[in-house]
């Protein structure tokens, strides 16, 4: 959906009408009997908090991607590699270490960032084979490619330690309301702003946005009850099914050497979700946190 609809409204425009769709989805969950239980609620808030904005400046990085016609079959693949981040940031802020699995998903993460400079397109020519895969890893679209890597990655990270404060319907309540004051300044601020698109883009619009809402409590309930390494890696997969529906409806090529790199992203990916019994040192060092 956000690549459909970049295609005729700018990211900053599609945040906006997003928000709309988001924030009523998740302010149902108020009905809910259980959004009021937690231990530790300034926590809980905080890094609900940094998740929802980490993850909808992500999305605004994502959807500029698009808007510079980066192909949804290269950005995805790209994008889905944040548990990379996800277990930097992990080894830096909880003590964790790459496990042996985790150390393949890393290399693996590397060669696949490889494979993708030499399928992107529309990279300048050059005379070595080097220096066209830096200038293709280095194409507008692909550094905020880059960028919405990093910032998924956070968002997982603070996604996991924000489900031990509190519920996981208070979770994607804060998460959707920082979408506000987000929308807020893009209004207030936002350059050439235009809001008159078709029916369809902002039926599309809004739906982007409460699909967002309604996977954000799916995945926050999956990192309570579930197994993190699982919850990460089978999300982490959401790139195959984007992929796959980009070649029908966007009429994108998926060539060999792009279906290599979907698949050693995905797969690194995977790899670097392992996370075997880590579930009781994590809530012990988050606790001082």
């Amino acid at each position: 959906m956000s690549a459909l609809v970049s295609r005729e409204a700018s990211p900053l425009v599609t945040q906006v009408i997003a928000t709309v769709g988001a924030v009523p989805a998740s302010l149902l969950l108020l009905l809910s009997p259980n959004w009021k239980q937690g231990t530790n609620f300034k926590l809980g808030i905080l890094f609900a908090a940094l998740t929802g904005f980490c993850a909808n400046t992500g999305n605004l990085c994502l959807l500029r991607a698009f808007r510079l016609e980066g192909p949804v079959s290269i950005v995805l693949p790209v994008s889905s590699l944040y548990p990379l981040i996800t277990a930097l940031l992990a080894m830096l802020f909880l003590r964790e270490r790459l496990n042996r699995i985790q150390a393949v998903g890393f290399a693996m993460a590397l060669i696949a960032i490889y494979i993708v400079g030499m399928a992107t397109p529309g990279a300048p020519a050059s005379e070595g084979q080097h220096d066209l895969r830096v200038a293709a890893l280095t194409t507008p679209w692909m550094l905020w490619t880059f960028g919405a890597l990093v910032l998924f990655g956070a968002t997982c990270f603070f996604q996991k330690i924000a489900t031990f404060h509190f519920s996981n319907e208070l979770c994607t309540i804060v998460f959707s309301l920082v979408t506000i004051p987000i929308a807020g300044a893009i209004l207030l601020f936002g350059p050439d702003l235009s809001f008159k698109l078709s029916g369809k883009v902002w039926l599309l619009s809004l739906l982007f946005g409460a699909l967002i809402g309604i996977g954000s409590l799916a995945q926050f309930a999956a990192y309570r009850w579930g197994n993190g390494s699982v919850v990460t890696a089978l999300t982490g997969l959401y790139p195959a099914i984007t992929v796959l529906l980009a070649v029908p409806l966007l009429n994108e090529k998926l060539d060999a050497l792009r279906l290599t790199a979907v698949v050693v992203a995905l797969a690194a990916g995977v790899a670097l979700s392992y996370e075997p019994g880590q579930t009781s040192t994590i809530e012990a060092d988050v606790s001082s946190v």
